[in-house]
């Protein structure tokens, strides 16, 4: 996955838009590397920020899905 994306990143005929996708997913894939080599004291904390967030993203969404509603 990470050389066809650095594949993409290296060719002249991707659009501007298809570069940006690909350096977004160059990104995360770096991350995800990081995390597989990561301690478990250092996993369990991303594990309680990213249900921190999932729960941040959902109060959001329901908070603009009541506004719609009224």
């Amino acid at each position: 996955m990470y050389g066809l994306v650095m594949m993409i990143l290296a060719s002249s005929s991707v659009t501007a838009a298809e570069k940006r996708m690909a350096q977004y997913i160059s990104r995360l894939l770096k991350d995800v590397m990081e995390l597989a080599v990561a301690s478990a004291p250092a996993l369990s904390r991303v594990r309680i920020g990213f249900a921190h967030l999932t729960e941040m993203v959902v109060e959001a969404a329901c908070s603009n899905a009541a506004g719609e509603r009224a």
